[in-house]
Order: structure tokens, then sequence, then C-alpha cells
């Protein structure tokens, strides 16, 4: 199965990833390295997406709110891009999706192109839970985009619709016996906006 993975080989992106793992920086300075990381992913996963078609970014929430802004920043002024947000977080015990926000207008007219935007992929559950509300939309083509991922939780989310998703990351670390990305960066949407 051909994966359409893309990891963005650059040395500032590595810097950054670098930085985020480390636990001692603060949520202000991971809001900036999220923000910059994102914009370096972005300009290769929009390569080559036409400023003329429908998309829909669609951030995971919490954590994916950070990657809005950046990912705009980069898309054409005056573009058809409207975001969609998908609340969804992985249960503790089961390690499955459980989705607590919607608002993907499924009886409106689907966009060509939806960009997922969560800076982890870890299990991949989250993922393609997003993967299958965007295809009973109608969207013709979704792109991930995640700063960090791992092998397995790539694989299962491209399992979620074969040949229609493109994922772009910045990193491919190891899966735990704990389904946390490790070294990693902990939890993200805590380590984004939680000054400890």
């Amino acid at each position: 199965m051909s994966l359409n993975v893309t990891v963005v080989s650059h040395p500032f992106l590595a810097a950054k990833i670098a930085r985020m793992e480390d636990r001692s920086t603060d949520a202000a300075s991971m809001r900036r390295l999220v923000r910059q990381a994102t914009q370096i992913l972005t300009v290769s996963a929009t390569s080559s997406v036409q400023p003329d078609i429908t998309c829909a970014l669609v951030p995971l929430m919490r954590s994916g709110l950070a990657m809005v802004d950046p990912v705009l920043d980069i898309m054409v002024p005056g573009s058809k891009v409207v975001v969609h947000h998908l609340g969804l977080f992985r249960d503790r015990e089961t390690l499955e999706a459980v989705e607590y926000y919607n608002n993907i207008p499924t009886t409106n007219p689907p966009v060509d192109h939806a960009f997922i935007v969560d800076p982890l992929l870890a299990t991949g559950t989250t993922a393609v839970a997003a993967i299958d509300t965007l295809k009973e939309w109608g969207v013709g083509e979704i792109t991930m985009i995640a700063l960090i991922a791992t092998q397995q939780g790539l694989e299962r989310a491209a399992k979620a619709w074969p040949g229609k998703v493109k994922f772009y990351v910045g990193a491919i670390e190891e899966l735990d016996d704990t389904a946390h990305i490790t070294p990693g960066v902990g939890d993200i949407g805590d380590r984004l906006f939680l000054n400890w």
C-alpha cells in the first residue's frame, strides 16, 4: 500500500522540532515553534494546490488550533478557504477516537480539498475519524499536516482512504507501549496553552 507520505527535510524544521521536544520550552515558545514549523510544512503540502479550488482547513482540537493561522497565512489571500473544526480526543482506555465537537456542514456541497492539521499523529485513531468524516461529506482530496508522526499511525490513517490522503510530516518517531510518541513532546495541548 502506498502511504503518500512526504517527510519534509529541512534543517530549520528539524531544529524547531528538537526545541519542541525539550520539556523546558515554555508555552509561548511552543506556540511560536509550532507556527513556524507549520509554515515550513504548509509550503510543501500546498505546492500542487491550485488557488481557485475550494478548500477546507480542519484543525483537530485543541492542539490543531495552533496550526490554523500559519496555514491561512501561506494560502493565497482571497482564495476559497473555510475553516471547520473537529473536536476529537483519544480515549485513554480503548485508544479509540471520541468526537466532542463537529461543525463540518455535511449537508452543504463538499469542498474540493481538505487540509487536516494536528501537531501529532500517534496511533492514527483521531486522524482516521477525521478522514472518515470528510469522506462522508464527499471531499475530493485530503492532505494531513502533522509535525510529528509514527509509522504505525501513518499506516493506520492511510488505510482509511487508500490513495486519497496525502501526509506531510516533519519527523517520524516511535510509538511506545503506552501509545505515545517517543521521545515526542508530551501532551501538546497542555504544552501549547498552559504555563505550569
